[in-house]
């Protein structure tokens, strides 16, 4: 028979702290049991609790025996904890069967949204299967053509080159026999650089085939222009009125076309020598200050120095290492 309810004493503050912590320790064992109840909905079972010792009593675990939690509650609990355990109880279980049904809603949810999903890259998986399939088929298409391709040039692949290579000779031919009309067409222009880069180009070809009648006109045509700028290019060298710059570029054509370097070192330092000579009688004639002076020999007689010591060791120094 169940003792009838004691007489509550007056709440004092300790009994307010034990309230206190009453409710914190009921909050602890609701979190608990919803816990519980979510891993006994979802199949899970920690290895952790297979190593614990099992208790009948716990609300919260697999093993809980309802009969046997509800004979402890009549021995240990008086009429008003079991009319408090049984309210706070079917509290528990309205906000379990909330939290369920939210759950299996959001789930139910998340599980369209990954079915809806599963349906969307299947159909690109089926798509891009079949672009690949017509992707495959184009591949092979192509491999063909090419096949058949390199078939069909096989035989002529080689009359290819031959000709290839005879339009190569037959332009290098059409050089050499235009050779003598470029060469004066350069000297007329004064494009002397020019004229010489012809000509070096394509003396080598005429002095291997000189014994040929039809190469020796060419080249006896190409040696006579060749003297002719020659002497041009004498007498641009001695040209008083010429500048250094023109001077060094001068001895440079003259050296590519195979001109004694010891004859054009000494002219060359003898022009240099001259130049600097009048260049510095043209800065004593002047009655200046000495700023003026100073300015006046930098902008002559240094600068020609200058450049004549730099031409000077690019055309004979440099070219002798």
């Amino acid at each position: 028979m169940v003792e009838p309810p004691k007489e509550t004493s007056p709440v004092t503050s300790d009994d307010s702290t034990d309230r206190t912590d009453g409710t914190d320790q009921d909050q602890q064992l609701l979190r608990k049991r919803r816990r519980g109840l979510l891993r006994m909905y979802y199949g899970v079972d920690d290895a952790e609790q297979g190593k614990k010792e099992v208790n009948m009593l716990d609300i919260n675990s697999t093993h809980f025996k309802a009969d046997q939690y509800l004979d402890q509650l009549y021995k240990t609990c008086d009429l008003q904890r079991l009319k408090t355990e049984k309210d706070k109880t079917k509290s528990e279980i309205r906000e379990l069967d909330s939290d369920m049904q939210r759950l299996v809603y959001e789930n139910y949810s998340k599980f369209i949204k990954a079915t809806d999903m599963i349906r969307e890259m299947k159909s690109d998986f089926h798509r891009m299967e079949e672009e690949m399939g017509l992707l495959s088929g184009k591949m092979q298409e192509i491999m063909s053509a090419s096949a058949s391709i390199n078939s069909a040039l096989a035989n002529r692949r080689q009359q290819i080159a031959k000709l290839s290579g005879v339009h190569h000779l037959l332009k290098k031919l059409q050089f050499l026999f235009e050779l003598p009309a470029r060469l004066k067409k350069c000297i007329e222009m004064k494009a002397y650089s020019q004229a010489v880069r012809y000509y070096s180009k394509a003396c080598g070809v005429l002095e291997m085939y000189q014994h040929m009648p039809s190469f020796q006109g060419i080249q006896k045509d190409c040696t006579e222009i060749i003297s002719e700028l020659r002497i041009i290019l004498k007498d641009l060298l001695n040209d008083p009125k010429a500048s250094a710059r023109t001077v060094a570029e001068t001895v440079d054509l003259l050296l590519q076309l195979k001109e004694p370097e010891q004859e054009l070192y000494e002219q060359y330092l003898s022009n240099a020598t001259r130049r600097l000579q009048e260049d510095l009688a043209s800065v004593a004639a002047c009655e200046m200050d000495v700023a003026e002076y100073v300015r006046l020999a930098h902008s002559s007689f240094l600068s020609n120095l200058q450049l004549l010591i730099g031409s000077f060791s690019d055309l004979f120094i440099k070219q002798a290492q």
